[in-house]
């Protein structure tokens, strides 16, 4: 059902031209013809709260095991989630978090550091060219999963590689 939701919530936004039908409710500015089409706010506040449940759920989960109610979840913030799971150890969770909220590019980035770090940590067996071009490739994606340029790598990437060393050296 919220999957169907999420689908057809999509459509909404696809028809700017004369049919104003929203589904789930009547939009606000209807009256202004050049504005585009956005779903109602029940709409909205129904994904929000599918996508609030699928996170709940994730860190629910006993390999986490992280459990949180809606009111502590609203108290944290996710920023602040994303934070803890990265304390907790959990960076590739919170990676996927940061990614899948579209929370701030700062933060992804801080997430994706911590998972290199962690990859980092892990690869004794491997060499050293390896290890940093793995770390590399991990600190690089961007939010479709592909690597940007390298011309706006030196601009994202400034925290992201400091970080890394760090964990490497501890």
């Amino acid at each position: 059902l919220l999957r169907a939701a999420s689908y057809g919530m999509h459509f909404t936004f696809k028809d700017p031209k004369e049919n104003r039908n929203i589904m789930g409710g009547s939009l606000k500015d209807a009256a202004d013809e050049n504005a585009m089409t956005m779903p109602s706010q029940t709409t909205v506040k129904f994904v929000n709260t599918a996508k609030k449940l699928r996170i709940l759920n994730a860190l629910r989960n006993p390999a986490i095991g992280f459990v949180l109610t809606s009111a502590q979840y609203d108290a944290i913030t996710p920023v602040g989630v994303v934070a803890r799971l990265i304390a907790i150890n959990k960076p590739t969770l919170a990676t996927s978090i940061s990614k899948y909220l579209g929370l701030p590019k700062s933060v992804q980035l801080y997430a994706r550091a911590a998972k290199a770090a962690a990859f980092v940590a892990a690869s004794k067996n491997r060499s050293d060219a390896d290890t940093a071009e793995g770390a590399i490739r991990i600190i690089s994606e961007d939010e479709n999963g592909r690597n940007p340029s390298k011309r706006s790598l030196s601009c994202i990437n400034r925290g992201g590689y400091a970080t890394v060393a760090m964990a490497a050296n501890s």
